[in-house]
């Protein structure tokens, strides 16, 4: 028996060996992808201010991991359409605030649904606060035919947020949708671009960008879940500047 189990040992010992070899470089790997906040994007450090945005596909966060990581910002998803109030919103935005991350709020616009009876839902679920982000609006979708209506629609709801809360909304969208149909009557608002590419976002009439989410594949400890990722185009005192006073 006794020497049964030395030969067992001297057979599998290097595949005990490779096992160990293995299973450190997997710890290695998730506490390198847990803390840096991004997986595709190796020059981030270029920029001083990171930030995420997150919704119901991000569950329940663990928002004092998120601060432990140096996130500066969030986007928090508030209200779809005239029809959804994300389910997570309180809680992300209380906790956020708690965790001393500069917070803010986005709609994602529905070009096919009244633009009052979107404002009134955003309205009656947000309240902003001083040193909060302005309101950003996620445009994403535009109707096959008609655009001028598009833009008359879009026009009067950005109106109506900007009275309603005293500041002038920020515009979510991909670089080719900004350059396609926002690009002329929408050049006076902060762009916050969505690009999923190491380069940096060029927009159409070399139009600067505010935020660049250059990720949708983060990986965070307290998000068990791919989050976006983002970079504020500027230092911590000009972010500043920008939010709700």
């Amino acid at each position: 028996m006794k020497k049964f189990v030395q030969n067992f040992l001297k057979k599998y010992r290097f595949f005990g060996v490779f096992i160990s070899v293995v299973l450190i470089l997997l710890m290695v790997s998730v506490i390198f992808f847990d803390y840096r906040p991004t997986i595709i994007f190796p020059q981030w450090q270029e920029y001083q201010v990171i930030g995420i945005d997150v919704s119901r596909y991000q569950k329940k966060i663990k928002w004092n991991y998120i601060a432990q990581a140096k996130i500066d910002f969030c986007f928090i998803k508030v209200t779809e359409g005239n029809y959804l109030v994300d389910k997570y919103f309180n809680l992300n935005w209380q906790d956020a605030k708690a965790n001393k991350i500069h917070r803010g709020a986005y709609h994602f616009y529905k070009y096919d649904v009244s633009w009052k009876t979107q404002f009134n839902l955003l309205k009656s679920t947000l309240i902003l606060e001083s040193g909060d982000l302005p309101v950003a609006i996620d445009i994403e979708e535009h109707p096959e035919e008609n655009h001028q209506q598009f833009v008359e629609d879009l026009k009067q709801f950005l109106n109506a947020v900007e009275n309603h809360y005293k500041s002038k909304p920020i515009l979510y969208t991909g670089r080719k949708f900004y350059d396609s149909y926002l690009s002329e009557e929408f050049s006076d608002y902060l762009i916050w671009v969505a690009n999923y590419t190491h380069k940096k976002p060029k927009l159409l009439h070399d139009k600067a960008w505010t935020f660049w989410q250059y990720s949708e594949s983060g990986r965070l400890t307290g998000i068990n879940a791919k989050v976006d990722m983002n970079v504020f185009n500027g230092n911590k005192a000009e972010l500043k500047k920008i939010l709700v006073k």
